[in-house]
């Protein structure tokens, strides 16, 4: 991701836009907060979330959750 200043001569017409899919990794969150309605709502604050992976799912991950 990167961010630059706004210039006086930007064309925002011209800007090309582009998205991502990534994954974003949660670790050492404490048990209560494994649940799905709680994690995406974590994952919004960095934009929006789609699925979790199986092992999230299904509770089977070790200390971290994957969104």
């Amino acid at each position: 991701m990167h961010f630059f200043l706004w210039m006086a001569d930007s064309k925002p017409s011209q800007a090309r836009n582009s998205r991502e899919h990534c994954w974003i990794c949660i670790r050492d969150h404490p048990q209560e907060y494994g649940r799905p309605l709680i994690l995406f709502a974590i994952a919004r604050g960095i934009g929006a979330p789609l699925s979790l992976d199986p092992a999230t799912t299904n509770q089977t991950y070790a200390h971290f959750a994957r969104i």
